[in-house]
């Protein structure tokens, strides 16, 4: 019984904070890639349509 109240007030919630700050920082990191991905492709969607835009004139 003393372990189960070990892991229910001590164990379990110091893993559950650990687990909530890992996961905010994969998703910051995630969403801060993914949006420099997203700038990347439109650059070179607009590099892209200007190039041909140019040659159609």
């Amino acid at each position: 019984d003393a372990l189960r109240s070990t892991l229910e007030n001590s164990l379990i919630p110091a893993f559950e904070v650990s687990c909530k700050k890992m996961f905010e920082q994969v998703d910051a990191t995630c969403r801060k890639e993914m949006g420099e991905y997203i700038a990347n492709i439109q650059q070179q969607f607009e590099s892209t349509h200007a190039t041909l835009a140019l040659g159609l004139r």
